[in-house]
Formats: structure tokens, C-alpha cells, sequence
């Protein structure tokens, strides 16, 4: 299992339809100390509490564990966010590996071989930091990169009045 397999079981999760996902997600500019760590997934509510989650996706122990070992690893996600998980492949991880922080989403295959994610520990809620401007321009850059249908010359469209 890939961890592209387990990011796409983690968006398909019924419980996070409405979620606007962004895949590796630089916590700030990528200039200097923890600005060029990334997020493997970070989605947020675009309606409501505005709910952020950040996942670490995992494809073996010893990668899970010197995540775990370096306690600023996952500090800025975590302040960036409401919910903090590892996901990995079903098994990966037990109850007593997680970080009391975070919680688990287990990736499995199904007996028709679609992948599915569960919940095996909820993660705990954090009311998170206001972002900083380093990641809101980190969002600004990613949002500024994102592809914008070609519109038919003479047509009306967003920023043009």
C-alpha cells in the first residue's frame, strides 16, 4: 500500500465529504526553520466551525517512529489544525504507538479491493492558532498555482468587470 492509496481512502471518508483537501500543504513560505516542513494532508470545513485537519500519513513503523521521536515534527501542524492524525495501513499502528495529540485512521482493503479508512482513535480537538502569514501565504501561493478553466474571449468572468 501506497501512501497515495491512503491519502485517497482518507479523502473518500464519509465523515470528511464536505472537506476542501489540500495534499502536501507547506506550513509556511519554504524560507527558514519549520517553514519548509509540509503536511501530507490538510483539509479544512469550508462551512461551520471551519474545522482543520491534519494528517501524517505513515507507510512503515520506523518512519512513524522518528516522526514521533522528533517532539517539533509535527508542532506547527498541529497548531494549524483542529485534529491531528497518523493514517497508515491497517495493522501499522496500535493504540499504544499514537501520541496522546493525535488520533489513528486505519487503511484496509475491502474483499473487492477498494481501499476504505476508518477511525480507530478519534483524535482530540484543539482550538488551533490563528495562522500565521507565512502560511497564509504558503495557502495564497497554492490557491494562486491552482489550474482556472480557459474562459471564451468576450465572455464575463470572475476579476474582469
Amino acid at each position: 500500500m501506497t501512501a497515495n492509496d491512503i491519502e485517497q481512502a482518507v479523502r473518500r471518508m464519509d465523515c470528511w465529504q464536505a472537506m476542501i483537501w489540500l495534499p502536501q500543504m507547506r506550513v509556511g513560505t519554504g524560507h527558514g526553520g519549520d517553514g519548509e516542513r509540509t503536511m501530507d494532508l490538510w483539509g479544512i470545513e469550508p462551512s461551520g466551525r471551519n474545522r482543520r485537519v491534519s494528517i501524517e500519513i505513515k507507510v512503515s513503523r520506523g518512519d512513524f517512529f522518528r516522526d514521533v521521536s522528533n517532539r517539533m515534527k509535527q508542532r506547527r501542524s498541529r497548531m494549524l489544525s483542529n485534529e491531528f492524525y497518523y493514517a497508515g495501513p491497517e495493522g501499522l499502528l496500535t493504540a499504544d504507538d499514537v501520541p496522546q495529540w493525535a488520533g489513528l485512521i486505519e487503511v484496509g482493503t475491502e474483499a473487492d479491493g477498494r481501499l476504505y479508512g476508518r477511525h480507530v482513535i478519534p483524535a482530540p480537538w484543539f482550538d488551533s492558532s490563528a495562522p500565521t502569514w507565512r502560511f497564509v501565504a504558503s495557502l495564497a501561493r497554492r490557491v494562486a498555482k491552482m489550474e482556472i478553466p480557459n474562459v471564451t474571449e468576450g465572455e464575463p468572468h470572475a476579476g474582469k468587470n
